[in-house]
């Protein structure tokens, strides 16, 4: 039986290292055979408003240990994890953008989460190295979009919410810090 909180991640093998992670109380090293693997979430970590709740998902790779830290919704929620060394996590949110297409590397992110509304959507990179995606066939260079926290030092998770992909109008959030930018094509 499905729980009403569900998490599949989609291993995305890019080199053949090893890693391993661990969020709330999972724990899991990635085999080089390994696809996807899915979670019932307790709702126990939920409040009662059954709002998001935040998660630090800590990755190991090449004795390095990187925490990363995104949302999981109330519901089903899909990410993809990059096998390789450590890079960077981004949440990337699109409203009102019926149909979305993510390439990166010839790999082709063909799914995403709604949290139940109609008309947003969520696509979740977790340990993403390239600084380069593609979306609906434009070209956005999310280095560009990276922002610094207080003590000047460069974070390592990202939410990007996307108000027009043709116009590269898109909005970058970490911490309590905005930046709000149109990149010139």
């Amino acid at each position: 039986m499905k729980s009403i909180v569900f998490f599949k991640i989609n291993f995305i093998h890019i080199s053949k290292v090893e890693l391993s992670y661990n969020f709330l109380s999972f724990i899991k090293t990635v085999k080089q055979n390994d696809i996807s693997i899915e979670y019932n979430i307790p709702e126990k970590y939920f409040s009662e408003n059954k709002e998001t709740l935040p998660i630090c998902f800590e990755v190991e790779c090449l004795n390095l240990k990187h925490k990363f830290y995104f949302d999981l919704f109330y519901g089903d929620n899909e990410a993809y994890l990059f096998i390789n060394s450590i890079g960077t996590t981004y949440q990337l949110f699109f409203k009102n953008i019926d149909n979305i297409e993510v390439i990166s590397d010839d790999i082709h992110i063909n799914s995403y989460d709604t949290n139940g509304t109609k008309d947003r959507k969520r696509v979740l990179l977790i340990n993403y190295k390239n600084p380069n995606i593609q979306i609906n066939k434009i070209d956005i260079p999310l280095d560009e979009f990276h922002l610094f926290d207080e003590k000047k030092i460069l974070a390592t998770s990202y939410n990007y919410s996307f108000y027009d992909i043709n116009n590269c109008l898109i909005l970058s959030k970490i911490k309590n810090i905005l930046k709000f930018q149109k990149l010139l094509n």
